[in-house]
């Protein structure tokens, strides 16, 4: 299983395009090299285009990475994330908010980008 990213440095924020094969285990390393590419491009705004790479996780996986993202992403980042709209059931969005991330879980790419400038 593996993955590919595409960075695409937009002026206002930092748009990373994955695709590819994951697991829900490898998943941990995925959000932590979104911080990273974050860091490196100096961004605080960061949208993910998970389309192309999302599988279906469980919602104790949903959670778990939830607790991950917020550890890993702090209140400096505002992270969107889109996915097909099958695989969105808000727990790791909740999840990651209640424990201090500013997060979003979408399908539609005109309300991510919406959320990230607001």
């Amino acid at each position: 299983m593996s993955y590919k990213l595409s960075i695409v440095e937009d002026p206002d924020y930092l748009k990373l395009i994955a695709t590819g094969d994951h697991s829900a285990a490898e998943m941990y390393s995925f959000i932590d090299r979104i911080k990273a590419e974050a860091v490196r491009a100096r961004r605080q705004k960061v949208l993910v285009d998970s389309f192309g790479y999302s599988s279906l996780m469980s919602e104790t996986e949903k959670f778990s990475l939830g607790c991950h993202l917020a550890k890993v992403f702090g209140p400096q980042l505002k992270v969107a994330i889109m996915l097909p709209a099958e695989h969105i059931s808000k727990l790791g969005e909740l999840t990651a908010e209640n424990r201090g991330a500013d997060l979003l879980v979408t399908s539609s790419e005109t309300e991510a980008i919406s959320w990230l400038l607001a």
